[in-house]
């Protein structure tokens, strides 16, 4: 995993945990998610989004409800740390 790729999620994460983004229930779009990965970095088309989305679904940092549903992990911080040290 890159590193560039992994304060990426890390970033997108955050924006999700500290803003307005989550539903009552805890959850958010993939429109959403596509939405803050275009303001904080490079990827415009959801064709280069998506695959991004679907390892940050692998690597448990979030978890898929349905196709167009995501939960944050609560352990996502942790995790990060994993990837971080590798």
């Amino acid at each position: 995993m890159a590193k560039k790729n992994v304060d990426e999620y890390e970033r997108v994460l955050t924006i999700i945990v500290s803003g307005n983004y989550l539903d009552n229930d805890g959850y958010i779009t993939l429109t959403q998610i596509s939405d803050i990965f275009r303001m904080i970095s490079d990827r415009t088309r959801d064709s280069t989004i998506v695959p991004h989305i679907k390892a940050m679904v692998r690597m448990n940092l979030l978890k898929k409800r349905g196709e167009l549903s995501y939960q944050v992990n609560e352990d996502w911080k942790d995790i990060i740390k994993l990837f971080k040290v590798v």
